[in-house]
């Protein structure tokens, strides 16, 4: 301790009794405060979801002709929803002995194929991280600061299953017209870990534990998913994006022990039953894919946004912006 400081002799503490009127007072208040909270989240929950109603009523067009592109790729296997066996190229009609080419499939898979040979001709590694022609500091260090950059990326892409979830893209690419890849961007997930302890017996018991970690992730999002501003033609110039996840009990369960999510908000929504969301385009793709019509039963329709959020919206939400904006209006994921 410095000499020249004086040290403290005492600290008096002051305890002051609330009046019963005064502690009714500051329950009200509270109370307030939390009934703003959630009618600030449910305006936003209900604009969100405003705003996915009308853009998926106003592209039917479009879906009419993923309906169309998508029977054409799987030719007559398309006429009872027979989707497991798509890599036959022959199908035999009734009384006709001469097979059946299906010319689309075998064009968009040559399409598909060559995609792939351009992309990932040498296997998924198809990047590298190399230092400039001049590097700034001693260009021993940057070398291996890159070679060690390089190998924790490539770690990474692989956990996400980079490769496979590309050439899912380029197959939407293909035969929809537009592929999607959503990442690499942080995230917070459970991961599930079991640990081993002693009953007390002498025996050993497993006890699943969830731990959180940050993570970038990456996905190939079904183009049929994706509501993005439909007032531009250029996806960069889209003021939001929203992104439907159909997810299960479980799903849904799951997102109790991520830390991004109210608990209690996950509980309230378990306890009601999930309701169709599947319009009559969306019902007739289901029957497209290999799950069939059980593609959405019983799921929920959980809707990722991207977009503004106003200063108000993140107060309520606890967040207080880590930057200046040019108006009230921030950048964020609901």
């Amino acid at each position: 301790m410095d000499d020249n400081m004086d040290p403290i002799a005492e600290v008096e503490v002051l305890a002051v009794e609330l009046t019963p009127e005064q502690m009714e007072e500051l329950e009200q208040e509270a109370e307030k405060l939390e009934q703003e909270k959630q009618d600030m989240l449910s305006g936003l929950a209900q604009e969100i979801s405003s705003k996915y109603r009308e853009r998926s009523g106003r592209r039917s067009s479009k879906e009419r002709e993923w309906i169309e592109s998508t029977r054409l790729y799987l030719g007559s296997l398309s006429a009872n929803g027979d989707t497991e066996n798509k890599s036959y190229p022959f199908q035999q009609s009734q009384g006709d002995n001469r097979p059946r080419h299906n010319v689309v499939k075998s064009k968009c898979d040559v399409a598909i194929a060559t995609l792939y040979q351009a992309q990932f001709a040498g296997g998924d590694d198809s990047w590298n991280i190399r230092p400039t022609p001049s590097p700034e500091g001693n260009p021993d260090m940057v070398k291996e600061a890159a070679r060690n950059m390089q190998a924790e990326i490539k770690d990474q892409l692989e956990k996400e299953k980079f490769g496979p979830k590309s050439r899912s893209a380029m197959y939407n690419r293909v035969v929809l017209g537009t592929g999607i890849l959503k990442g690499p961007s942080p995230a917070t997930s459970a991961k599930l870990s079991y640990t081993m302890v002693d009953d007390n017996t002498g025996n050993m018991t497993t006890i699943p534990t969830y731990t959180t970690r940050n993570r970038p992730v990456l996905f190939s999002v079904n183009p049929w998913m994706l509501f993005p501003d439909d007032t531009v033609n250029d996806i960069r110039d889209a003021q939001d994006v929203i992104e439907l996840q159909p997810m299960s009990k479980l799903q849904i369960h799951k997102l109790k022990k991520n830390p991004g999510f109210f608990p209690e908000a996950v509980d309230s929504l378990l306890q009601m039953e999930p309701e169709s969301f599947a319009n009559e385009t969306f019902a007739e793709y289901s029957t497209l894919t290999n799950s069939g019509t059980n593609f959405l039963r019983d799921k929920y329709a959980v809707l990722e946004y991207h977009g503004p959020i106003s200063i108000d919206q993140l107060g309520a939400l606890g967040i207080e912006p880590s930057y200046d904006s040019l108006g009230d209006m921030y950048y964020g994921e609901v």
